[in-house]
């Protein structure tokens, strides 16, 4: 039986679903709540991290470096006052000499100052006006003497009143702060420039106090990239890593050299410095708490999923039995009707569900439509009850769809908002008709109006899908009358020829076109097409299609005259017996029928482009063969006197005739052929006879021998009589030499 197949089935089913849905979401929970413990530990590391890093950068420019700035400063600010007495004050303005006793006592001032600051590698004086120099150890009469010129020399050009870092002559790396004299001096108005150098490596000292462990380590970055300091613990880490990770964020977790390290970054932007402070920490003591609160996660995670798994068993056995009777009773109570489904009961009862309305869907669609198709054929007796509205008025729209599914455009259209009520169904895979209900006594004009306006919005809504056209007919007051005005809609439709793919057309636009076209000149298209004139010819067809479609000529008429279009050209072309040439076949009328006027006269004016190029290329080949004839006659006649009147005597052509169509077969004038030939032809005669010039002259149809002689030494630079020396490499004598 296939209840007992779907009894063990549905049930091992119902078992294994429960239990998924238990793991996955015990996972889920067990993972949101691992990933939540990282997350709380690393914002605790970050936060303490942050405030380290804002310390030591706090501790760096606040106290220690500014420490250094303000005791200078009130030294240095002292220089501002012209009346001030002091030695700074007094050499910005006095030389050195017969004051050496003042310059040692700024020597020992310099030197009591350094002593009296940690840290300090060297303060140094340079006085502009007496160009000497004075640091803690020694006074030099000449700045050139002192190991420092190099950096006084590029004083003027350093950023004065901040720190940077250099390299001393010695090699000791500082921190340098140069001060302008007087105090903050600009330009030309500076005397002179004191400068203190601090020792970096006293900074590391400080810095390697402030770490909590040997393995953190801190570095300090200034605004060009490069690092200022190392401490005790260095990573291999270089300035490249650093500067991608400071753009990135200001708080990071690293493997550094195999070890999980927290980077913290301060990042320049407040202050003179312009520095970064970098502070690398290992992670070992943050993760031994955190992974304890993971092991407890976990742990917990696989009691609950056992408890989970148990639950789920004894669940499904209790959803199993009424699954089993509620199929039971649909088969008793359908019987065969349904197929039975042989995987399990929701399977089963989900495709009786699907079936039952599918069936009672294709039903209800399929009385609806053959109600409606019924309608627009007028067989009212083969309604019982009237699909629509009957107290209404109505109005049909038929659609041709150009491209598109027809499936596709019914589901967009009946998507869009509507004004009026309407049914809609599908006549064939391309068409299909829209009934619109509308109040009865609603004016005519308005309701064609308000659903042209619908169906232009519904047009520019779908252009990239579909290409439609519609016509819609006349406004009927009465559903006896809904056959008329579908019948009114075809006939709109048809004018889809004329207007071309897209058009909305409206049977009230059509209804008085009624015109006979006015004599359109057809010989003119003969003559065009039968003297190979394309360009006459394609004049003629665009004239055609402007005039059809300006005016108000109905649609058998329009037809009639295209049909008289494709006549002129039928007969120019059995006019030319061409018909073999083009395989004219019995539906020649008919292969120019298009869906549009346009694509059918465009087609046409494409049969004419090429009926005008067979005619014209047939007329060339005459015009060959003629003028190779007249070139034959010169070639044969040298020694007569060869003219155009001549020729034009001769062959019965006129001389701009021959003259323009033999340049342009032969790509030369007549006269350059001419001379050419018959200095070629005297060429010849000078190498291959004895004959004298003025025989061989007139020989070529030169009665003038000393014009022939001008001619022949313009074209080959050397007199007849030259050229046959050279020709035969000996000299003949010719008693009528030149």
């Amino acid at each position: 039986m296939p209840d007992i197949k779907f009894k063990s089935y549905s049930l091992r089913t119902l078992v294994i679903t429960l239990s998924i849905f238990a793991i996955i979401l015990i996972a889920l929970c067990g993972g949101l709540l691992y990933s939540k413990a990282n997350q709380i530990m690393i914002e605790e590391v970050a936060k303490e991290s942050r405030h380290r890093v804002e310390n030591i950068k706090d501790f760096i420019e606040t106290n220690l470096l500014a420490k250094y700035e303000n005791v200078f400063s009130n030294k240095v600010m002292a220089t501002i006052s012209t009346k001030n007495s002091e030695e700074i004050r007094y050499f910005l303005d006095h030389s050195e000499e017969d004051n050496l006793y003042r310059v040692s006592r700024l020597r020992n001032d310099l030197e009591l100052m350094q002593s009296a600051h940690l840290g300090i590698e060297d303060i140094t004086l340079y006085f502009k006006k007496s160009d000497f120099v004075v640091d803690t150890n020694y006074y030099y009469e000449d700045a050139l003497n002192s190991e420092e010129y190099d950096f006084i020399n590029r004083l003027s050009t350093s950023v004065p009143h901040q720190w940077f870092q250099r390299v001393r002559p010695d090699g000791r790396e500082v921190l340098t702060y140069i001060f302008t004299l007087p105090y903050k001096a600009e330009s030309d108005k500076i005397k002179g420039y004191m400068y203190i150098d601090i020792d970096i490596q006293y900074i590391e000292h400080m810095l390697d106090a402030m770490m909590g462990s040997p393995d953190e380590a801190i570095y300090i970055i200034d605004k060009a990239g490069n690092s200022i300091n190392s401490t005790t613990a260095t990573y291999q880490i270089n300035s490249m890593q650093l500067n991608q990770w400071m753009s990135e964020a200001d708080f990071k977790v690293e493997s550094i050299e195999g070890r999980k390290t927290v980077v913290t970054f301060s990042k320049a932007g407040t202050g003179d410095n312009d520095w970064n402070y970098i502070v690398v920490r290992p992670m070992q003591s943050f993760f031994l708490s955190a992974q304890k609160l993971q092991r407890d996660i976990v742990l917990v995670c696989l009691i609950v999923m056992v408890i989970g798994l148990l639950t789920s068993y004894l669940i499904s056995r209790r959803l199993h039995l009424p699954l089993r009777k509620m199929v039971a009773d649909i088969r008793r109570i359908y019987g065969a009707s349904f197929p039975a489904h042989q995987a399990n009961e929701y399977k089963y009862i989900n495709q009786v569900f699907f079936l039952m309305d599918m069936k009672i869907s294709s039903l209800h669609n399929q009385l609806k439509n053959e109600q409606i198709h019924s309608l627009l054929r007028g067989n009212l007796q083969e309604m019982d009850d009237l699909p629509i509205p009957p107290d209404s008025s109505y109005l049909i729209g038929y659609i041709r769809l150009h491209s598109g599914n027809i499936d596709t455009f019914r589901t967009r259209y009946q998507k869009m908002g509507h004004v009026h009520p309407y049914r809609i169904i599908t006549i064939n895979p391309r068409e299909t008709a829209v009934l619109y209900i509308l109040h009865q006594g609603e004016v005519e004009h308005d309701s064609y109006d308000q659903i042209r306006s619908e169906i232009e919005k519904f047009k520019i809504l779908t252009r990239n899908d579909f290409v439609f056209s519609v016509g819609l007919g006349n406004l009927v007051r009465s559903y006896k009358e809904i056959p008329n005005s579908y019948d009114k809609a075809l006939q709109s439709l048809e004018y889809v020829y004329l207007y071309g793919y897209g058009a909305i057309l409206l049977y009230r636009d059509i209804i008085g076109r009624r015109g006979w076209p006015e004599k359109m000149e057809y010989d003119r298209l003969e003559t065009a097409l039968s003297a190979g004139n394309i360009q006459t010819t394609t004049d003629f067809i665009h004239k055609f299609q402007e005039k059809m479609m300006d005016s108000d000529y109905s649609l058998e008429v329009i037809h009639l005259a295209v049909v008289r279009l494709t006549a002129t050209l039928y007969q120019v072309m059995l006019r030319h017996e061409l018909q073999d040439v083009f395989k004219v076949t019995a539906d020649f009328f008919t292969s120019f029928k298009k869906d549009t006027l346009k694509e059918t006269l465009h087609h046409i004016l494409e049969y004419c482009q090429k009926v005008v190029r067979f005619i014209e290329d047939s007329q060339n080949n005459s015009r060959t063969s003629t003028m190779k004839d007249i070139k034959n006659y010169i070639d044969q006649n040298l020694d007569q006197d060869i003219s155009l009147d001549a020729l034009s005597e001769r062959f019965s052509f006129s001389i701009s005739y021959i003259s323009r169509t033999f340049s342009e077969i032969f790509q030369v004038s007549f006269s350059e052929y001419l001379t050419g030939m018959r200095l070629e032809r005297a060429a010849e005669s000078l190498c291959g006879s004895s004959k004298s010039v003025t025989e061989i002259s007139s020989m070529v149809g030169y009665r003038n021998v000393q014009y022939f002689c001008t001619k022949f030494k313009n074209k080959y630079g050397v007199t007849p009589s030259q050229y046959r020396k050279s020709m035969q490499g000996k000299e003949i004598q010719d008693p009528d030499y030149i």
